[in-house]
């Protein structure tokens, strides 16, 4: 049956978009009626009128508007995506004076409170009178929810301060004030101001800034140490310090000292940054010595311990005489100087650890007078000696030989060579006993003796070894004691003689 294409109102028919689209258009329905108003349509829908009004000078020009959007969070109006304005948000519940606001920066309308104002009071500078403003009016101006301040004059302009706290005694006003330099701000000062409620004005300043102690240094707020504590970090691989952070501090003038991990114990003072080392030291008292820490460019650490008494050789001499010499003196006289290891001609000097090489006695001497080259000298003596007399002694002799070191020197201001005993030397007591006729003398046994004494440069120069006397030398002198050898002369023999100087320094 071929397909109808009359409107029917008898039956379903199954007409295409494209044929009801035909059918509209012939009928003239695509059209709102021939003048294309909505208005021209009879039991046309109610439907709600949305225009916009401008004000002319002459007339009022209203338009429809398709679309009216109304945002209910931000209070935005918007007609056919242009925007007209915002409507006003509900108010809400409230006891104080409100206002329509809006923050600067913000297009958001919300219901402010109203601002009470500014109540500025007036200080003289006196405590009372001179036009101060009352503490009633003050006290007055808060309770209405003003904000209070108070303004006094001085040279350079006003200064105010804010009101802090008040009550029904009393109204606190502060002030802080600073000085801004280079970014840093500090030297702060709080002033405050407190109006009696018997309208007197006391005013107080608080200094806030803070003094260093020894080794801080406050440049505005800006705190700093003049000293720099460096640490040692042990861990699996060894001990690591901060190299670089070391050469700063040192360039930047500071203090600086290192201390083990974690306790805080002190481990040295910096002695000197050099290249890609920075060395410290320090010294303990038991056992005496001393601790040396180096720290290297890599941060890696390490130390060494050198004990005080530890030393090493700068020089030794020695020489060894045999033979026997007797040294004359007067009865009266009883010291003997002999020059027995310096005077003969059978006296030869050696130097070096093994004593093996000659040596003249002048470069000895000279070797033991300059003390800037080593720090304590060590001198040791050998020989054996007598006592000789040229009458025969009555009753048991109970004299006997007194040896001890002694300095030579010659004294320029007197033009004299003068002999000093050293308080460092020890003494030899060697018996003159058992007297027995030898040619034309009496002559007591021949005792062996040894001296050892250990003396520092500066005991030395302080003896004789300096600029005020020259030829300074150590020698050993003999002294008869407790024996009066009556006669005419007495000697003191000597024989079989080893001496050595051993100069040293500390490590």
């Amino acid at each position: 049956m071929a397909k109808q294409t009359k409107l029917a109102v008898n039956l379903a028919q199954d007409f295409t978009d494209p044929e009801k689209a035909q059918g509209r258009e012939n009928l003239g329905l695509h059209e709102v009626a021939a003048s294309g108003d909505y208005d021209d349509l009879d039991n046309r829908p109610q439907l709600s009128e949305i225009t916009t009004t401008m004000h002319g000078p002459d007339e009022d020009y209203t338009t429809h508007v398709k679309h009216l959007d109304i945002d209910l969070d931000n209070y935005a109006l918007t007609v056919d995506s242009d925007s007209i304005g915002y409507y006003v948000p509900e108010i809400p519940p409230h006891e104080e004076e409100r206002a329509l606001m809006v923050d600067a920066g913000n297009m958001i309308p919300y219901w402010g409170i109203l601002p009470k104002g500014v109540f500025v009071a007036y200080w003289s500078g006196y405590a009372t009178g001179h036009g101060n403003t009352t503490f009633a009016e003050i006290k007055a101006a808060h309770d209405s929810g003003k904000l209070v301040i108070v303004r006094n004059t001085v040279i350079g302009g006003d200064v105010i301060r804010v009101l802090d706290t008040i009550d029904e005694n009393k109204a606190v006003f502060t002030r802080t004030s600073g000085v801004l330099s280079n970014g840093n701000y500090g030297n702060v000062a709080n002033g405050v101001l407190v109006v009696w409620a018997n309208d007197t004005y006391e005013a107080h300043t608080s200094n806030l800034s803070y003094s260093a102690g020894q080794g801080i240094e406050i440049n505005n707020n800006v705190i700093s140490s003049k000293i720099y504590v460096a640490e040692i970090i042990t861990d699996s691989d060894g001990d690591y310090c901060n190299f670089e952070g070391i050469r700063q501090a040192n360039n930047q003038g500071k203090l600086v000292f290192i201390k083990r991990q974690g306790d805080g114990s002190f481990a040295g003072k910096l002695k000197y940054v050099q290249n890609d080392l920075a060395l410290f030291d320090n010294f303990y008292a038991q056992p005496m010595r001393m601790n040396e820490i180096f720290v290297y460019s890599d941060n890696h650490v390490t130390a060494q311990t050198i004990y005080v008494p530890d030393s090493t050789l700068v020089g030794t001499y020695r020489a060894t005489r045999y033979g026997t010499t007797f040294w004359q003196a007067n009865s009266n006289n009883m010291n003997f100087r002999p020059s027995y290891m310096t005077t003969a001609s059978d006296v030869t000097w050696y130097s070096g650890e093994l004593g093996t090489t000659t040596i003249p006695l002048s470069d000895v001497i000279a070797a033991v007078a300059n003390t800037s080259n080593y720090q304590y000298l060590k001198v040791s003596v050998t020989g054996s000696i007598c006592h000789a007399r040229d009458n025969e002694p009555s009753g048991t002799p109970t004299g006997f030989i007194r040896a001890r070191f002694q300095v030579g020197r010659n004294n320029a201001a007197l033009g004299t060579y003068e002999y000093v005993e050293v308080a460092e030397s020890p003494y030899a007591h060697v018996d003159c006993d058992n007297y027995v006729l030898d040619g034309t003398f009496w002559r007591s046994n021949w005792h062996d003796f040894s001296l050892d004494m250990t003396i520092d440069r500066n005991r030395l120069k302080t003896l004789g070894f300096n600029s005020s006397y020259s030829d300074p030398f150590i020698s050993v002198g003999y002294e008869l004691v407790n024996e009066a050898p009556g006669g005419t002369i007495h000697d003191l023999g000597v024989r079989n003689m080893t001496m050595k100087f051993t100069l040293l320094t500390h490590l």
